[in-house]
This record gives C-alpha cells, structure tokens and sequence, in this order.
C-alpha cells in the first residue's frame, strides 16, 4: 500500500542520516488506496522524527472518502511508528462535508 511505502521512505531516508533526530520542516504525507486515489493528505509546519514516534506542529489533514472531503486541524500530533497511529492535540477541530464541526482537545486516528 502506498501509505506504507511513503512512511518507509521517510524511515530510511531518517535512519540513513547522520543525526539521532532530524526536524522537516513544512512538510505533506499523502495517503493512498489500493485503486491508487488519494486517501487523505496531512500537511504541517514541523514534523520532529524521532526512533519511536513523528511529533508535528500546526497539523492540516484531509480525508477523502465517496467524493467528500473532512477537514482536520490541530495544534500537535503525533504519529506512531510502530503501528502508524495517528494522534492530534490541542485545538482540534474537525469540519465535515456536511459543514458539522466538532471542537476537540484530542483525536485519534487509526490510518
């Protein structure tokens, strides 16, 4: 799956660097299905990666599902390597393509 193979690239091109840690900076993950149509799309200010996790700063995510769209923004995230869970915090707030927006201090996400 295309989400896997963008997550390794990043992985190897991390662990081939010289720094314990390395700082992205404005970065976008893209997301993609097995007909190859984009799935969701994150994008961000920073994104600290780290050997366990991703943390990100100023988070702007899409999800793409049946031609709508759900927008997501939030202060952090964090993104688990192991298992690529996704969590937001601080300020979130999701709109729905139906314009319902629901105000959260966290989410979780289970790519």
């Amino acid at each position: 799956m295309k989400i896997t193979v963008i997550f390794l690239i990043l992985t190897v091109l991390i662990l081939n660097s010289s720094a314990a840690s390395e700082i992205l900076k404005s970065f976008t993950l893209t997301g993609y299905d097995e007909e190859n149509k984009k799935k969701w799309e994150m994008k961000g200010e920073n994104a600290a990666v780290s050997d366990d996790d991703i943390a990100l700063t100023d988070v702007k995510a899409s999800i793409y599902e049946n031609n709508r769209v759900v927008d997501i923004k939030a202060d952090k995230g964090l993104i688990i390597k192991s298992n690529q869970r996704v969590s937001l915090q601080k300020n979130v707030i999701l709109k729905d393509y139906n314009g319902g927006i629901l105000y959260t201090e966290a989410l979780n996400w289970d790519q």
